[in-house]
């Protein structure tokens, strides 16, 4: 009736226009042209008035096409009639459609294709693309990509080009949104309809998560804040969790004292000291059954803010889902690509957990055997065990195990493909944990009554955001690492509460998380074994799990073998059966250092602050002894090795590292004191992460789902020392590397994500070993990191009047007066500017000549007498600083193999190539002033196709190219290279696309020395080659303004000319 009346009304008003023929206009018009008449539409023929009958009607009879149109319809007539005459609704028509209305028109969808096809479809895309409209588009099908220029499009309308069939892309129709832009398409997807429709399906999936909340309304409403929208709050709750805090934060350090464990709070400003006073005595009975006594005010305090974020709770406690009692159906044979995968207990198995562990591939030989171990003493129960790799090479495998799964258990699953395509796969299994991964994947939680299924807003809901606050302060980019820290001391706080309502579940949901961050084999074990329990109701024992106390205090669930978040190690020392022990500080692991190796303070050795990952310390991966004792005994580097959860990265570089760069900043009055800056905290040289991912939130992002790279920006900054990434390859192992070089997921970890935040001189350390899935740490890696490491440090160390600069022009294409060049830039006076800037900071740059183009002159002419080698006859041309290195020295300076295969290339002895070669001599040119030597790069010296080296991948540079920068690195003795401006062709030279190997020529020739590079603004694209595969620092330059050139010589005459032949030709 609604859109009948709509209809008529907009008949009544509006004349009707002169109608044409669609068919002849042109495609761009029929996209932009009103509809002639008030009608419905012409493509798809109507018998009646569009209703949700006919709509059903169409779907279920598969004419998508024709549900199409009436959805249109539909839309039109429900925003109103002057949507209707227009043909089209705008933005806030839209919201004013009746959210019953709107939700009866996407059922229609959801019901009759399996919830593929519908609005709420379309806007659950649109919220995993993040928002992001040129991803979304791309998956619903509505993007192709231009044919001339690549570039995404619309897909051409009318709608031919469109699959209305059940085989299209999720979300592909209806068709409605994607006509008329972005703002209506918004409109559609954020109308509150959609928000109702999914907190009505949650109520209905659980009744008791609404039901059982009581107490008074404003509890109640953070209670459903917490059970229904765990992962997404509104904004604008700061002020109210602030407050929330501040209440919360004695009775917490109380109840943790209470609970014997050490929980450290952030220090407070003035007026909001934490009050924490010690362990009492054993709490008596106390009214209403909490178990606190009367006396204990600051615990009867704790427990009445819990019960304030939670509400009162009616007695209700249930075990998860029950277990099934039928053998499960056999699973397909072990395809042999990938480690075991079926653990199980005595007996046929009657109950599965499925787990599957992402960036775990290292750890899978110590998850299988917490598998067996859990599985070996409880009948019935079967462990299925996956990495993220067996999702893509053993995809049949996992989905089988899947397919009858009692509880399924994720982890660190981060790629989008990945946790979309698990999503879908998990959404029948009663219990789900998901931990550390994708948000959208995590939203699939379910727990009992507990779920994390929320409306998808942004950031925690209040009440989370309260507790995480307590924990960390009131700083947005600690909030991830105050979210596991949560997780860790939930159990202890929630046993203050009547387990009750959903507390029990989200206890377990607590506990099991618990089990799992701890780590280590033992930690892993309980932790099937206590799922087992909970949710599968079996009879399982922990008895060869527990050390000789826990036995002994007859404890119902055993403890999770404790291991420090953050802390510091040192292979020297350690317990024999288990990690550890661990130094609380930096300050406290140098005090012991100075008894270790007392010569690291006598000779000054440069402290290196080590981040390491706490899931690889844990499981005592080989690689990482084997780096610290790397440094030490080769490089005479100090170690300074702390181990974090990955997410707290930020936290430990700002909180527990300083330098004296930041210290002598501070005193001086240039920058402010950190108010979080520990008192173990102690200076360091340089700082390398071995895990990658950014240095804000690492492999989780922020709780906000959004980068914090100004924030990285800001603490590296401060610090001002090398921040380094050298990590290990988690995702792809070292043969397909070595075969084509760093890809995809593995590429973003290592480089692109850490560069944001300011990451120089990228080394990947090693990777997985093919067949064991194990670790592998490349020695040449661990070499080139401690090398270049070192060279940063002493340039820094060293004064300035004694350090050695070489400054490298460029000469593409050769012989065409190009030496000497850049694009985009004024060399001359740029480099005369350089050299006077260092030589009033105090650099020896010796007497510089007073007009730049003197300066270039002189460089020009060096290279010059490098190509004709008639001026090195004379002893004056190398008295300017021309030099020269024989075939012999060059030998020397290579390895053996990389000789042969410049032989193999250019002749045997160095010298067949003839180019800028007299004898055994390699002619480099080059001008000296003080300690800055400057000369023109090589030529690539390939007559004809000089590119051809960049892309042939046996190639190698000849050898005068090769003896220019090993006479810099070697000779010279270059503290630094300068490389002026864009570009040159070292970083271009055979070798793998990404991740540098020994083999590789980039890293053979600039080898440890720190590159330092002058690059024009707008070619990030060619500059991040420099940066990669170069290990340039990057020192943008802005590009020269524009202007009208205007004509000159012949042109200007020629116009005079013409000018003339016009005048002529009038007269």
């Amino acid at each position: 009736p609604r859109c009948r009346a709509a209809l008529v009304a907009a008949v009544e008003e509006k004349a009707v226009a002169r109608e044409e023929d669609e068919e002849e206009l042109s495609p761009a018009l029929r996209v932009r042209r009103r509809p002639p008449k008030v009608t419905m539409s012409r493509r798809t023929p109507l018998e009646d008035f569009p209703t949700l009958d006919s709509l059903d009607a169409c779907l279920a009879a598969g004419k998508l096409e024709e549900a199409d149109q009436v959805t249109r319809d539909l839309v039109l007539a429900l925003a109103g009639p002057e949507a209707l005459a227009r043909g089209f609704a705008l933005p806030a028509e839209v919201r004013s459609i009746a959210a019953a209305d709107l939700c009866a028109v996407d059922a229609c969808w959801q019901r009759r294709t399996d919830g593929r096809l519908g609005y709420s479809a379309q806007r659950r895309l649109w919220q995993g693309s993040r928002h992001n409209w040129e991803t979304f588009m791309q998956r619903v099908g509505w993007l192709v990509h231009d044919p001339q220029d690549g570039k995404a499009m619309l897909r051409y309308w009318p709608r031919r080009q469109f699959d209305y069939s059940l085989q299209a892309p999720e979300g592909h129709l209806p068709l409605t949104n994607m006509v008329r832009g972005r703002d209506l398409l918004q409109s559609l997807l954020e109308h509150p309809a959609f928000e109702q429709a999914l907190g009505a399906g949650e109520a209905a999936a659980t009744p008791e998560a609404r039901d059982d909340l009581r107490g008074t309304p404003a509890l109640g409403a953070a209670a459903r804040a917490w059970w229904e929208e765990i992962v997404g709050a509104g904004d604008g709750q700061e002020d109210e969790e602030a407050t929330r805090a501040a209440e919360g934060r004695a009775a917490l350090a109380g109840a943790a004292a209470f609970d014997g464990t050490r929980l450290e709070l952030p220090r407070q400003p003035a007026g909001e000291a934490a009050q924490v006073r010690p362990p009492p005595a054993a709490p008596g009975p106390a009214d209403g059954g909490t178990g606190v006594g009367a006396g204990d005010d600051w615990l009867q305090q704790g427990v009445a803010w819990l019960q304030g974020l939670f509400g009162e709770q009616e007695q209700h406690d249930e075990k998860g889902e029950a277990s099934s009692t039928a053998t499960k159906a056999p699973l397909p044979k072990d395809d042999g690509q990938g480690l075991d995968f079926d653990f199980r207990g005595p007996g046929e198995p009657t109950w599965r957990v499925t787990l599957i562990a992402g960036f775990e591939t290292f750890n899978a030989r110590l998850l299988a055997q917490a598998a067996q171990r859990a599985t070996s003493a409880c009948p019935g129960m079967q462990v299925c065990l996956f990495t993220d790799k067996d999702i893509e090479t053993r995809r049949d495998l996992v989905l089988a195990a899947l397919k009858e799964t009692d509880v399924v258990f994720c982890s660190l699953v981060f790629d989008y493909d990945q946790a979309e395509w698990l999503k879908e796969q998990v959404q029948h299994i009663p219990v789900r944990f998901i931990f550390e991964s994708a948000v959208e994947l995590m939203q699939s939680t379910r727990v009992g009554s507990f779920s994390m299924a929320g409306s998808g807003g942004k950031g925690a809901p209040p009440a989370v955001r309260s507790m995480i606050s307590m924990v960390t302060g009131q700083r947005d980019e600690d909030r991830i690492a105050g979210y596991t820290k949560f997780l860790k001391a939930g159990p202890k706080l929630l046993k203050f509460l009547p387990q009750v309502g959903p507390l029990p579940d989200l206890r377990r949901w607590l506990q099991t998380y618990a089990y799992w961050s701890g780590g280590g084999g033992s930690n892993v074990a309980k932790m099937l074994r206590y799922i087992g329990r909970e949710f599968g109701g079996m009879p399982v024992s922990f008895d060869d799990l527990l050390g000789e106390s826990e036995l002994a205090s007859g404890t119902e669930e055993p403890g999770v073998v404790e291991i420090p978040q953050v802390g510091l190690l040192h292979p020297a020392r350690k317990y024999a059966s288990e990690p550890g022990p661990f130094f609380a500080n930096p300050k406290e692991y140098l005090e012991w250092y100075r008894t270790y190796r007392p010569e690291a303070f006598e000779e000054d050795w440069p402290v290196c602050a080590v981040l390491l990952y706490r899931k690889h310390v844990i499981s005592e991966l080989p690689y990482i002894p084997q780096l610290v004792n790397f440094l030490e005994e080769q490089h005479r580097i100090l170690p300074l090795p702390i181990f974090i959860q990955g997410v707290d990265a930020h936290i430990a570089v700002r909180d527990l590292l300083t330098s004296r760069e930041e210290r002598a900043a501070v005193s001086e009055g240039r920058q402010a004191a950190n108010p979080t800056l520990s008192e173990g905290a102690v200076d360091v040289d340089c700082v390398v992460n071995t895990i990658g991912f950014p240095l804000v939130g690492g492999p989780a992002g922020s709780m906000e789902s959004g980068r914090n790279a100004e924030i990285a920006k800001e603490i590296l900054s401060s610090l001002n020392v090398p921040y380094v990434v050298a990590a290990p390859l988690l995702i792809q192992d070292v043969a397909s590397w070595r075969d084509q070089g760093i890809g995809g997921l593995q590429g973003i970890v290592l480089y692109a994500l850490p560069e944001l935040d300011g990451a120089i001189d990228t080394v990947p350390l090693g990777g997985l070993l093919k067949n064991s899935g194990e670790i592998e740490l490349l020695p040449d890696r661990a070499d080139r990191l401690a090398t270049r490491l070192r060279r940063w440090v002493e340039l820094r160390r060293k004064p300035r009047t004694e350090r050695r600069v070489a400054v490298v022009l460029y000469g593409y294409p050769p012989g065409l007066g190009a030496a000497g060049t850049a694009a985009l830039l004024n060399v001359p006076r740029s480099l005369h500017r350089l050299l006077s800037a260092m030589q009033a900071e105090g650099y020896d740059v010796g007497e510089l000549p007073e007009e730049p183009e003197l300066l270039l002159k002189g460089i020009r002419d060096g290279d010059a007498q490098a190509e004709s080698g008639q001026a090195y006859r004379n002893k004056e041309e190398a008295a300017l600083g021309a030099a020269s290195v024989s075939t012999g020295q060059l030998g020397e300076w290579l390895p053996r193999w990389s000789q042969e295969a410049v032989e193999d290339k250019w002749g045997s002895g160095l010298r067949g190539s003839g180019i800028r070669t007299i004898g055994d001599q390699l002619l480099l040119g080059g001008r000296q002033y003080g300690n800055v030597w400057l000369a023109v790069q090589p030529p690539l010296g390939i007559p004809g196709d000089p590119m051809r080296l960049l892309f042939e991948r046996d190639m190698t540079p000849h050898p005068q190219y090769v003896a220019f920068y090993k006479f810099l690195e070697n000779d010279f003795g270059a503290d630094a290279v300068v490389h002026f401006g864009m570009h040159g062709t070292a970083e271009w030279l055979p070798g793998r696309p990404l991740g540098n190997m020994a083999t590789c020529w980039p890293d053979q020739l600039l080898g440890g020395m720190p590159n330092v590079y002058l690059y024009a603004a707008n070619n990030p694209s060619e500059s991040i080659l420099a940066k990669r595969r170069g290990y340039g620092s990057l020192i943008s330059h802005n590009v020269p303004p524009y202007a009208r050139a205007g004509l000159y010589r012949e042109l200007q005459a020629l116009r005079g000319l013409l000018a003339e032949l016009v005048e002529r030709g009038a007269g």
